[in-house]
């Protein structure tokens, strides 16, 4: 299982031998076998599927031979918007204001700047620079497309080699344009990372937004701020870290897909895909595993509880490998016991041959239904035997029938009692001998048969009939 930290670092730990971060690309593949198989909650956010996804998996065929499987989605989608707090919320619309729709920002009508803070409330220090250590999230490319898209050339600046750089005042807060003459009159806009920037870069000059845009550097100094602080701010759903802040979005228009497809970004962010890739061998290495991962689904309101448990132990996403090992522990098995339903069906139930359909308690079943949740190798005394159903093709142990017995388990089949040798009931591991005075003249015999009156004789048990007067001998003499 790989930790995810990016999804297209994922996708290199699932094709790759090792990963070199100092290379670039499909470069930082170490070719060679895959020490990773399975890499769940692998999302790019609004970025489309082909971009996202399938131009980089290609990119690793082409160079490694093999690229991850998508085996679809987690059950839930992300996403991203800028959010207030809802204290702010209500001291406006105690004001008759709705501070969460995007069209009471327009300054001409509304000032809705005094429900926060200044810039000045900020400790600047913990802000990104507006220069090209800003580069790996705002490429020349998106600049290019905003400054084409909204005319808004004074919010970029272009260097001699024709590439686009973000135009910040004091290096540090990009102004919007409805606020860029009057600094006092912009609402402090915050993320992290770059975050969202390009996105809420468009929102403010297609429906002039007064914000001032900085990225802190460090997340959890993020976190903690903006416990306290009264700014707008970017987050996402779902979260995985404890905020404690009761929080509301703000309204933007619709999402419309084909103004996004040519990189108009005036209305909201689509939701974002969030997946669940494997390594292409897990398929031949587990089949078992790889079905379990391709059903699994968790809906984002499970999704929030189990966070909701993990929060309140203190368990942060920040944490080493390994650390709060039983508070994890404790909220998966509280969830296991209270979701019963849900992830019973994920098990895989398409057995292999030389398996067969079982219960959680371990006892076979000759059918698939809810008892049924996984697949055990049949033992001796069964056999695999294939079964269609309406759910498709899988295997169930069955007993091996009267005549027939086997001695090993994982086998596709019985085998049949020699001559001279019977299993009278299911279910054998051996065939029994005939005993004296009876005698097995077939193959796969429930029973011996006596050898009469006694006028025939035999000297040992498992008679077959050929070669001696099979029966029990009354007297000692030669067959006639």
């Amino acid at each position: 299982m790989y930790q995810k930290e990016h999804s297209r670092e994922g996708a290199y730990w699932l094709s790759c031998a090792d990963v070199n971060t100092s290379a670039v690309g499909a470069e930082q593949c170490v070719p060679g076998e895959n020490r990773a198989h399975v890499a769940l909650d692998t999302g790019f956010g609004p970025t489309p599927y082909e971009v996202g996804f399938l131009r980089p998996q290609r990119l690793l065929q082409d160079c490694c031979q093999r690229s991850p499987r998508d085996l679809g989605s987690m059950g839930f989608q992300s996403r991203e918007n800028m959010y207030m707090k809802r204290s702010e919320l209500e001291a406006a619309l105690a004001d008759g204001f709705i501070l969460n729709l995007y069209s009471s920002y327009n300054t001409t009508h509304h000032d809705p700047r005094k429900y926060f803070e200044g810039l000045d409330s900020l400790n600047i220090s913990h802000f990104e620079a507006c220069n090209r250590t800003f580069s790996w999230t705002l490429s020349s490319e998106d600049l290019e497309g905003y400054v084409n898209w909204t005319g808004d050339f004074d919010g970029v600046t272009q260097a001699a080699d024709g590439t686009y750089w973000l135009r910040c005042p004091d290096e540090y807060f990009w102004l919007a344009p409805a606020c860029r003459h009057n600094v006092s009159s912009c609402i402090p806009t915050v993320t992290f990372g770059g975050e969202l920037f390009l996105e809420m870069m468009h929102w403010s000059t297609a429906h002039g937004l007064p914000l001032a845009l900085g990225s802190y550097i460090d997340p959890y100094i993020f976190f903690e701020t903006m416990k306290n602080a009264r700014t707008l701010f970017y987050w996402w759903e779902p979260e995985n870290y404890r905020f404690d802040v009761d929080m509301v979005p703000l309204m933007l228009p619709v999402y419309n897909a084909s103004e996004w497809s040519e990189g108009i970004r005036r209305t909201a962010q689509p939701p974002g895909y969030v997946g669940k890739l494997v390594s292409a061998n897990l398929q031949d290495k587990a089949p078992q595993v790889h079905t379990l991962i391709e059903r699994f689904a968790i809906d984002i309101q499970d999704l929030e509880e189990l966070n909701e448990i993990l929060a309140e132990a203190r368990v942060s996403p920040n944490d080493p490998p390994g650390a709060k090992s039983s508070e994890i522990f404790r909220a998966a098995c509280a969830w296991i016991s209270s979701s019963e339903s849900l992830w019973k069906t994920w098990i895989p139930t398409a057995c292999d041959s030389g398996s067969g359909l079982a219960d959680a308690g371990g006892d076979f079943l000759l059918a698939r239904g809810d008892d049924a949740v996984g697949c055990s190798v049949c033992p001796s005394g069964r056999f695999s035997e294939p079964l269609l159903d309406s759910e498709g093709f899988t295997y169930r142990c069955s007993w091996c029938r009267p005549g027939t017995y086997q001695d090993v388990a994982n086998q596709g089949s019985c085998k049949l009692c020699a001559v001279g040798r019977t299993a009278g009931t299911q279910g054998a591991t051996v065939c029994s001998l005939c005993p004296l005075g009876t005698f097995s003249t077939q193959t796969a015999s429930t029973a011996c048969g006596s050898c009469g009156n006694g006028e025939g004789w035999t000297t040992k048990a498992g008679g077959n009939g050929n070669n001696l007067a099979v029966g029990a001998y009354s007297s000692l003499r030669p067959r006639p």
